[in-house]
């Protein structure tokens, strides 16, 4: 069960496309209408999955030339923002460590997942990251349409099971902690073809973050282990907390 078709990038050469260290903004900074409208339409859970799933396309175009194991867990380890019972670990490398256009762009992956984490108080809009890695992986997989199709197809599913259409409850309640992110969504709901019921998703989401923590991911919280690092709780966010790439508001 894998989003990116196993082999596809085996034969993936050094990258071709242009990187500058000092202007990334133009690879990614930019909400193109139509897509932005759609996403919208879908919960802000539906958002972050199908961000997910682009960051996986953009590892997996570099993982012939460097398997990130740290990137790869952090990527999977976003999937416990999704569920109710688990939190994702704050966590951002060293800058100085993700250089050039190999590493660049899985840190650039990582910073837009991270500023789910970090800003969402801020702008609780996830379609904005949505976009940001579609945006981010249609420069970095230079217009691989193996990419494009499984997005839309990917897309065109959490329509069918995520949107607010579908889930409802997107009118936020006024003394809520926080804006409505919908339902749990699960991995499968990523794979095109997979049989898929958004009633199984929080069975099927517990399933894969018990998998990850049995693998070792470093970076999924359970509840009795969000203590000093709980991203609920802004007596925590101090000055010497590790901050990722800043995604201007």
């Amino acid at each position: 069960m894998q989003i990116v078709p196993p082999g596809h990038f085996d034969a993936a050469g050094y990258p071709g496309f242009a990187w500058d260290e000092h202007d990334l903004w133009p690879y990614f900074y930019f909400l193109p209408a139509e897509l932005h409208d759609r996403l919208l339409e879908i919960t802000p859970n539906a958002c972050l999955a199908l961000a997910i799933g682009s960051a996986h396309w953009i590892l997996a175009r570099m993982a012939p030339l460097d398997a990130d194991r740290p990137a790869r867990d952090f990527v999977q380890a976003m999937w416990a923002d999704i569920a109710p019972s688990w939190r994702c670990q704050w966590y951002s490398p060293d800058e100085d460590d993700y250089c050039g256009p190999v590493r660049g762009p899985i840190y650039m992956a990582m910073t837009i997942l991270y500023d789910v984490l970090e800003t969402i108080g801020e702008n609780p809009v996830i379609a904005d990251r949505a976009t940001w890695m579609h945006n981010l992986a249609q420069h970095v997989l230079e217009g691989d349409a193996a990419y494009e199709n499984w997005f839309q197809q990917a897309l065109a599913r959490l329509e069918r099971w995520h949107a607010w259409q579908v889930e409802g409850g997107r009118s936020p309640d006024l003394f809520a902690p926080a804006f409505p992110r919908g339902g749990p969504v699960a991995f499968e709901v990523l794979v095109p073809g997979m049989p898929y019921d958004r009633q199984q998703a929080p069975e099927l989401l517990e399933r894969l973050i018990q998998w990850e923590r049995r693998m070792g991911n470093p970076f999924i919280l359970g509840p009795w282990e969000f203590g000093s690092d709980d991203p609920d709780d802004d007596d925590d966010h101090d000055h010497d907390h590790a901050h990722g790439f800043p995604v201007p508001h």
